[in-house]
């Protein structure tokens, strides 16, 4: 866009210092970053935030893994996950496919 030519660079940041990684910004990721921001986007400006709890685990107790660390996961509904697999299939929840499921789903 500001008409600059060679390689771009960004970088991901896991937890530490060390984890940092360079990654080329080619077309493809550039593409699939604006397509995933974008998305994102859409989700918050569409008011979209359904319970995605993901695969049923054990640890630290019996849960779902995306629900792990949250505060509310006592309080949820134990078929969060039956809800969400009633839902996900909603057109209206196609900013929500392309982030969770790298669109391969659309």
């Amino acid at each position: 866009a500001l008409g600059r030519d060679g390689t771009r660079t960004g970088l991901y940041w896991l937890t530490r210092k060390d984890d940092v990684l360079p990654v080329a910004l080619d077309g493809e990721l550039e593409e699939d970053l604006e397509e995933k921001v974008g998305a994102v986007l859409d989700g918050i400006t569409e008011g979209l935030f359904p319970a995605v709890p993901g695969s049923v685990t054990s640890w630290p107790r019996v849960t779902f893994d995306n629900c792990v660390y949250c505060d509310f996961d006592r309080v949820c509904p134990t078929d969060r996950q039956s809800e969400w697999e009633l839902i996900q299939h909603d057109p209206i929840l196609k900013p929500v496919a392309v982030v969770i499921n790298d669109g391969s789903d659309r």
